[in-house]
């Protein structure tokens, strides 16, 4: 059975970039320059070249938020691990997948010499790569900026075939490519769990004319968050695999 690529047979609305990526980005750039004029030398500078020179430690998190994809509300969920450096700074990659079938679209198939008209559910996945500057940490508030999020994956749509209603098929993986920079906020109610809130906007680097779906859109969740990492020097304050150092000779011998 032959299975010619799909395409979407009707453009939905796209949202225009302007006024809600621009406005998120010159929020995140005026913070950037107000915390440059506090100081003739900037102490977020010095912040960030002493944490580097700090040994960094493995980070891992859970991730989730909400978003449109065209006309269509969807949900992503994923993960993002790395490492910390100072607890001031983040370097992950992680993956985000598109939930549920949120986005339906209406796409044209052909097999072998049949040619129709069907829905198809949106499916994509990102592998994402990022850095975050922690600017503000004093128990139990936590603010951060996420100025560089890119996500590199694909999409495709899946559909029943006609000539085997049994089967469900899926077109071809068409490449993305999108920027997402993020404001963060959290609060501790207690040490391994609490609060968090983030707003953020996805711009569309790219993506391929047979996805004609405008992933530009905001970003944006709220709800509990359980802290993985706290959990994590909780239960192994050393490490999993470091020793317990002994005690010097001179306790011994007491």
């Amino acid at each position: 059975m032959h299975h010619q690529q799909s395409f979407r047979l009707k453009q939905k609305t796209r949202r225009p970039l302007g006024s809600a990526g621009f406005f998120f980005c010159f929020l995140l750039l005026s913070l950037v320059a107000s915390q440059k004029s506090l100081h003739a030398q900037p102490a977020w500078v010095d912040t960030l070249r002493y944490s580097l020179h700090q040994r960094p430690k493995f980070f891992f998190q859970l991730t989730s938020f909400n978003s449109f994809v065209s006309s269509d509300f969807a949900n992503f969920s994923g993960f993002r691990m790395g490492l910390n450096y100072n607890h001031r700074l983040r370097f992950g990659m992680g993956l985000l997948t598109l939930d549920g079938n949120a986005v339906v679209s209406a796409v044209s198939i052909r097999e072998g010499d049949i040619s129709y008209i069907t829905n198809g559910q949106l499916k994509t996945t990102f592998l994402t790569f990022s850095g975050e500057y922690i600017f503000y940490s004093k128990y139990p508030w936590q603010f951060s900026a996420i100025p560089f999020q890119a996500g590199i994956g694909g999409a495709h749509y899946e559909y029943n075939s006609r000539l085997d209603t049994n089967r469900r098929v899926s077109t071809p993986d068409e490449f993305l490519f999108i920027l997402q920079p993020e404001l963060t906020g959290q609060f501790n109610i207690v040490r391994w769990f609490g609060l968090t809130a983030n707003a953020g906007y996805r711009f569309t680097a790219y993506s391929s004319r047979e996805l004609r779906e405008d992933f530009s859109a905001p970003a944006f969740s709220a709800g509990v968050k359980i802290f993985i990492d706290e959990i994590y020097k909780s239960l192994f304050p050393n490490g999993i695999f470091r020793k317990k150092r002994p005690a010097p000779v001179e306790e011994w011998e007491r």
